[in-house]
């Protein structure tokens, strides 16, 4: 039985703290891969404003040297409101012998119980959440009352502070500065090719 990770997001655009995230799922629980999962229309957020297809053809090029990370279309091709558990059966139908992880951040953990269908959700999946610095919150206790009130099984990883997000990528090509090191090196050429964000 493979153990699939399942690590969905914006990604607009995709940056090295995503990366990570898959990377040390990967490495901590011993997953046979990371599925990157560009969303569509994501229920908690405004309307995104980079198509679709952009973030796709990002977060291609962002995974490509990794042999363990793949990348799904799934949502961003998909027509209305994604919903995470649409996300998670329609993995279970692809994979229906292996075992499947949703991997989020730390932050997401405070909310999660507000999901769509949430409770059958916990249910489909084990969950890994990767702590992120600077966000404070009693994880411990967090994952034990969600433990106790519904089939939630959780795999809490402490990552290194990586204080990187896509806003701020967004706002410093904006402002005509560098994002080096903040994304690879090919996701930078793409965006400055097709003036993504400028």
């Amino acid at each position: 039985m493979a153990k699939i990770g399942i690590l969905g997001g914006t990604f607009d655009p995709i940056h090295y703290a995503h990366l990570y995230m898959g990377a040390i799922s990967a490495d901590e629980l011993g997953l046979s891969t990371v599925i990157f999962v560009p969303n569509g229309t994501p229920p908690h957020k405004s309307a995104v404003e980079t198509p679709g297809s952009v973030r796709l053809a990002m977060t291609k090029l962002a995974i490509a040297n990794n042999p363990f990370f793949t990348v799904s279309d799934y949502e961003s091709t998909k027509d209305g409101i994604c919903y995470t558990i649409d996300t998670v059966l329609h993995f279970k139908q692809i994979y229906p012998g292996d075992k499947l992880y949703f991997i989020i951040g730390e932050d997401s953990l405070s909310y999660i119980e507000q999901w769509y269908d949430a409770e059958n959700l916990f249910k489909l999946c084990e969950f890994i959440v990767i702590g992120r610095g600077g966000y404070e919150s009693n994880i411990e206790g967090k994952i034990s009352e969600l433990g106790c009130k519904y089939s939630f099984i959780c795999h809490y990883i402490e990552a290194p502070e990586l204080d990187i997000s896509s806003d701020g990528i967004r706002k410093r090509i904006c402002a005509g500065k560098t994002v080096d090191y903040l994304l690879p090196r090919e996701l930078i050429e793409y965006l400055n090719t097709n003036n993504i964000y400028s």
